[in-house]
Order: structure tokens, then sequence, then C-alpha cells
């Protein structure tokens, strides 16, 4: 009896084959089509109910304005006699003061908790619209806080060492009865159950948590953009980045609507934000500083570990935040964390001199005129004033650059592709997934076209590095990266056995926007340290002057070519340059001392972004 199969077949002509994949090809377009419209419905539905929160909360803050003005012209502040200078203008002499002054004055009751909040919040609303600096709003929680604090302060009671003052989240840290989305629609509307282990121990000694800034969708960027949440603008120049992927807190604290935040870094995320926006940030070792109650980008990639950092105005912020989380509460509390406390003698060791080693060249690619001197005059601050400073000669950084690479694809980016189900996915997610699954002889083909024929090895690394690796693939990547850590370990001690080393955050300063895709290797400077496990700060020394920071000679490479090609000094002339300070593992308060150090030596003028 013939099957059905075989009595099917002849009916499949030719005519028939090829109505049945013009059928096919058509049902799959109307799936696309039908899933973009559901993105689009999802994403609507999403900013309107976020623009409805913002609009509630910033109602709130305007019903306070007669008696945010009352109060600032009660303290010593600056009065403030309309709507206008308490929203954007008289609230940025106190707002400038810094964290650590602020809570000197909070505590000794010269300021309420209240006039500091609605000061950050006032210039916050007018950052939020020039600047889509937020992605959820809390000011409603922040507010009933402040209330409490301030009437706790009238009763006597003992305050908390951080007593009233105000803390932005990245949008990445959990914060009770708040969405965490990583810029996915998937996750808006699902507040978190609980805070996160950081902001409880802030809260518990009296931090306020008023707005959470906004990142660039799963974090892996160093510019700032999501669909759901929109894209965040430099202050200095609305067409350039803040920086990524912290990029919400950097502008926040340009702006002076923060003082002080917490962010999150696996590739420099604390860092080129604050460099690209003028801050100072610290990438702590691995291990000392929670992520639980964190969400994270790639869940179970362990190999590049994902910090926790802080980021504000000045040094002294930063050594403030981590005073109060470097604490035995943190880690009896979380059991991955190291039980090492804030070693306040080696963070105010003022009178050592450091013997600092530096270099603007990693060998990869050179970092742009601006850039290198922004290190070179940090360098020379401190010679002048005793300390040892000789050049350090980075090894293997190529190699880093690849482990980089291959480690944070080695599952092919599945993980990733699994969180932008369902999303509208912003260009350099689409980028980087697909480029990680070419197939692997079409890399291999294009790499040793790169490297034998157009003698461009350095791309020719890159092209190769990102792949799927097997288990046994994986661990030989993870044996390489130990060696590569002691040979780092032994370079640092033969070439002079340092306190910290110098060099750039990135090859440039802050870039144009829809840069990222081209120029993701410009991240060098930083990924390094993630792949190392250093401790790495960042602080403001100088500006880029057009008139001193031009190319003097032909690039080298074309990653350096297609570097030079967002160097745009028109553009950023004026904009802060940042420099990095990197420790021995787990020296973070000796990197915090130098960063002090060289803050106190070039007198960087910061004050917020006029608003």
């Amino acid at each position: 009896m013939p099957s059905v199969f075989s009595r099917l077949v002849p009916m499949l002509t030719p005519q028939v084959v090829a109505l049945l994949v013009a059928g096919l090809v058509a049902l799959r377009l109307v799936q696309r089509v039908w899933a973009a419209r559901v993105v689009a419905q999802k994403l609507a539905t999403s900013r309107a109910a976020k623009a409805a929160r913002l609009q509630r909360e910033e109602a709130l803050v305007r019903e306070h304005l007669p008696e945010t003005a009352a109060l600032r012209a009660g303290s010593d502040a600056a009065a403030a006699a309309d709507d206008d200078s308490v929203l954007g203008g008289g609230e940025a002499a106190l707002v400038g003061l810094g964290a650590t002054t602020l809570v000197s004055r909070l505590r000794a009751g010269e300021v309420s908790a209240k006039l500091v909040l609605h000061s950050l919040l006032a210039r916050l609303i007018h950052a939020q619209k020039r600047f889509n600096v937020l992605s959820e709003p809390t000011f409603e929680q922040a507010l009933r806080q402040v209330e409490e604090l301030d009437a706790k302060q009238r009763s006597g009671a003992a305050l908390g060492r951080l007593h009233g003052l105000p803390i932005s989240l990245k949008d990445s840290v959990n914060l009770a009865g708040v969405d965490t989305t990583l810029g996915l629609c998937r996750y808006a509307g699902q507040p978190m159950a609980a805070d996160a282990l950081v902001v409880q121990l802030l809260r518990e000694q009296g931090a306020v948590f008023y707005a959470k800034s906004n990142i660039p969708q799963t974090l892996l960027s160093f510019e700032c953009s999501n669909p759901l949440h929109g894209r965040t603008l430099s202050p200095f120049n609305p067409r350039l980045t803040p920086g990524g992927s912290s990029g919400g807190e950097s502008a926040l604290l340009a702006c002076g609507a923060s003082v002080a935040g917490i962010g999150t870094d696996i590739g420099g995320s604390v860092r080129i934000p604050a460099h690209f926006s003028g801050n100072t940030a610290l990438k702590p070792t691995a291990r000392r500083l929670s992520l639980q109650g964190f969400r994270p980008s790639v869940p179970g990639q362990a190999a590049i570990p994902a910090v926790a950092g802080p980021m504000a105005q000045r040094v002294e912020d930063l050594s403030l935040l981590l005073r109060e989380l470097w604490v035995p509460a943190a880690w009896e509390r979380d059991c991955d964390l190291v039980p090492l406390p804030f070693d306040e003698e080696e963070a105010s060791h003022n009178k050592a001199k450091l013997k600092v080693g530096f270099y603007v060249d990693d060998g990869f690619v050179p970092a742009s005129p601006a850039c290198a001197r922004a290190v070179r005059e940090a360098a020379e601050a401190l010679r002048a004033a005793g300390h040892e400073v000789s050049e350090f000669r980075p090894p293997r950084v190529a190699d880093a650059i690849a482990l980089y690479y291959s480690l944070i694809t080695s599952d092919k980016c599945q993980t990733l592709a699994r969180q932008l189900e369902g999303e509208q996915w912003e260009d350099y997610c689409s980028t980087l997934i697909t480029g990680v699954r070419l197939p692997v002889s079409l890399k291999r083909a294009v790499a040793s076209l790169l490297e034998k024929v157009l003698k461009e090895p350095k791309a020719a690394l890159i092209a190769r590095a990102s792949h799927e690796s097997s288990v046994a693939e994986l661990w030989q990547l993870q044996y390489a990266q130990k060696g590569l850590r002691q040979d780092w370990f032994d370079a640092w001690k033969a070439q002079g056995d340092f306190d910290v080393l110098l060099c750039p955050v990135h090859v440039l300063p802050a870039v144009p926007h829809n840069t990222f895709k081209k120029i993701s290797f410009t991240c060098s400077y930083t990924l390094l340290f993630n792949v190392l496990d250093l401790p790495a700060g960042v602080l403001p020394v100088t500006r880029v002057d057009a008139s001193r920071d031009e190319y003097t000679v032909p690039p080298s490479s074309i990653l350096e070519k297609a570097a030079r090609s967002a160097y745009a000094l028109k553009e950023q002339d004026g904009l802060p340059l940042g420099v990095q300070v990197v420790g021995k593992p787990f020296k973070d308060e000796t990197v915090l001392r130098a960063m002090a150090e060289i803050e106190r030596l070039v007198r960087f003028e910061q004050k917020p972004i006029e608003l």
C-alpha cells in the first residue's frame, strides 16, 4: 500500500513548490510584521506609563516649590524668590558642595534633608527635560523619607552617618517598589520586591534614594541609549554621549542633579562615563562590593567579573560611600564578599611619597593627543610634588583584548540574545550578536586577509576573537587569563614595583552618538583591568584644547584610523578629560589615595552645568 508521502510526491510540481515556498515566506513576513507591531505596542505602553509617572512625581515636586523657597531663604545656602530660581538655578551653590560637605552640614542641622532633596529634584527636572537622564523617578518615596529624617533630627535621636544624603542609582541596581529594566520592555511594570544590599547598607545610615538613571540596552556599551527610555545626551554637548553604561549617572553628576551614585563596571562602565562627563569613579577589585540585588545583563558569566562602583563629584565622596559599604554588615549578608574593611590609614596616608608608573600608549591603539596630554600633565604634577614617577611598558595588551572578547562571547551571545527576545534591538546589540554568529570559517578568512595581506594583526585579532567556545576551550581561556594576570604582576614588580599606574581612560574624549558599534575596541584602556581584575579609578584633570590637541602623525593602523574618525575637536573642545589610576589587587585604598593627591595637585575646576 503506497504511503501518503509517495502519493504526494507526484503532486509537487515546480509550480506547487514555488507556491509553497512563497506561502512560507509570506507567513514568515507576516509573523515578523506582527512581532514588530507587538513590540511597538509594548514600547508605547511602557513609555506612556513612565511619562505618566514622571509627570505625577514632577507635580509633587512643584507642589513643594513655595516651601523650598522658604527653606532656602531661611538657610545660608542661596536665597530663591521664584519658581525659576528654585527649579534650576538658585540651588547650584548647595548641590555644588559635594557629598562629604553636604553630609557634614546635614548632620550639623545647618540645612535640612528636605531642602537638599528639593534642590536636587529641582535640577533633576530640568536635566531630564534637556538630557533625558532617568530610567525611573522615585521622588515620592524620597520625599516621604526626608520628612521622616528631618523629624528624627528634630527629636534629638541619633543620626546615621549619611543622614539625609541623596544618592542616585544606575538602573540595574534594585530599589524596592521600582522597576529594574536594563532598557528592556520585558522587565517594565515589574517593581522589585527588595532593595539591593548596597542600598540597604546606605539607607541604614540615612541615605535617600530619589532617582534611577538611564543605561544602554543590556549595559554592554559605552554609549547610553535604549528603546524603552531613549537616549541620554551629554550635558556638555547634546550631540555627544555622556558615556556608558553608567551614562545616566555621569550626566546626573555633571548637571549637579546628583552628588553621589552607584554604578556598575564590566569593561569601563563607571570609568568611561566619568571620563566623558568630568566625574570621579572607582572600579573596585571584584568581590569587595556586593552585587546582591543587581540585575546582570549576562547572568552566569563570571570570567570577566562585573563589579559595583561609586561615582561622585569628588574623590573624597567615593570614600564616603565605601566606608559604609566595606563593613562587616556587608559580608555577613553576602557570602561572595572578601571581608576587607575600609583601610583608613592607607586611604589617608597623605605624607608618604607615591611610586607611580605611567603610559599613554597601550600598544593596541594610542591615546589621542588630548587624552595623552591629560596623563602627562597628571604625571608631571605628581613628579613636581616630589613623587617618584617613571614610564611603564604595559605587557600583552593585545592578548588581554582577545581574551576579553573571547570570554564575554563564549556562549555565542545566547544568554544576551535571550534577554533581547521580543525586544526592539539597539544597533550595537545587533552588530555584536550578528558578528559573533558569523561562521567561524568566514571569520578566519577575514582575519587571514587582515593579517597576511593588509598587515593589520590587531584588526585580525578582533575578527577572530569573538566566537562560541566549548567547555574545554573556555577552561583554556580562563587558564590563559590566569597566566596573563601573573605576567602583569611580574612586569609591574620588575619595572618599578609601583604603588599605582597612571594611564588614559579611553582613546578619545566624549564621542558622537552611534559611534560605539564602529570603535568598541577603543575601550582597551579600561577593559584591560576587568580582565586583570585590578582596582581602577578615574578623575578629571584638564579639558580638551583644540589649539593644542591635534594629531601630528598619520595613523599606524586601520583601528587607529577608525578611532580618529570620532575625534572631532570642534565638538569636543572644552570637554573634561580624565585619567585612570590603577592599583594592585585589593589595594583599592591606595588608588583612592593617589586619586586624592592628583585632585589636590591639578585643582580641576569642577562646577555643575548651568540649567
